[in-house]
């Protein structure tokens, strides 16, 4: 009896034992992925206000900017964080083009836009090309600027920004006037003021008319460059 008591007691512990190792294996994972989910999740949010407080900072504390940049981009390489890894990267890309570092600006911005070419993801590719736009423009490259400056209106028109396709619409006419091809630069300047009367937010209206202001001045038509002068709100 004690023998058969003795033999039951121990088939029931290696059942429990089993049956432990079963959930053990079975569960733990399960346990660690919410876990990992949750510190991944909390990880995602902390990286996303670096970003915010990055573009905040970039026009008044650019080292804090910079910083920030920075950090939101190893959190984001540590847990494969993909849309973290390449916003940083355009924040990093645009903090290096304005403290004059325009290698690594370009080296970034470029890494960005091979990566939203292979995905298809409009958003990246318009932030790379805007970032690419300014700093060909300032290197005096106005065809490189031309080429990625229409990537920028074509993008702004499709997501139907208003403000990026009038900014969009005056940079390329700023671009082909370098390139001695007023009459395009015209066109896009018309095409900017249009939309911009149109808008509710009546953006960069002045600034249109004091283009053409010394457009026209610089070919002495006065009467039209008084016109457009007159139009600009103080």
């Amino acid at each position: 009896m004690v023998t058969e008591t003795a033999y039951i007691i121990l088939k029931f512990t290696q059942r429990k034992n089993f049956l432990f190792f079963f959930f053990y294996i079975l569960f733990i994972p399960i346990v660690k992925g919410v876990f990992s989910a949750q510190k991944d999740k909390e990880d995602i949010k902390t990286i996303q206000i670096w970003l915010d407080s990055a573009k905040t900072l970039i026009d008044i504390d650019i080292i804090k900017a910079k910083n920030l940049a920075e950090n939101a981009l190893k959190a984001s390489n540590s847990i494969n964080y993909v849309p973290g890894i390449f916003e940083s990267k355009i924040e990093l890309s645009r903090i290096s083009a304005k403290q004059g570092s325009f290698t690594n600006a370009i080296d970034l911005a470029y890494n960005v836009l091979e990566y939203a070419h292979e995905k298809e993801n409009k958003k990246y590719i318009y932030q790379a090309s805007h970032i690419l736009t300014g700093i060909y423009f300032s290197f005096k490259d106005y065809k490189k600027s031309k080429e990625y400056g229409l990537e920028v209106n074509k993008l702004s028109l499709n997501f139907k920004d208003t403000v990026s396709y009038v900014n969009s619409g005056i940079g390329l006419c700023l671009i082909y006037l370098e390139l001695k091809d007023t009459v395009t630069a015209l066109s896009y300047l018309s095409k900017s003021l249009s939309i911009a009367e149109k808008s509710e937010k009546k953006c960069r209206i002045s600034f249109i008319h004091y283009i053409y202001g010394d457009l026209y001045c610089n070919e002495k038509d006065y009467n039209t460059s008084l016109f457009h002068l007159g139009n600009i709100k103080k």
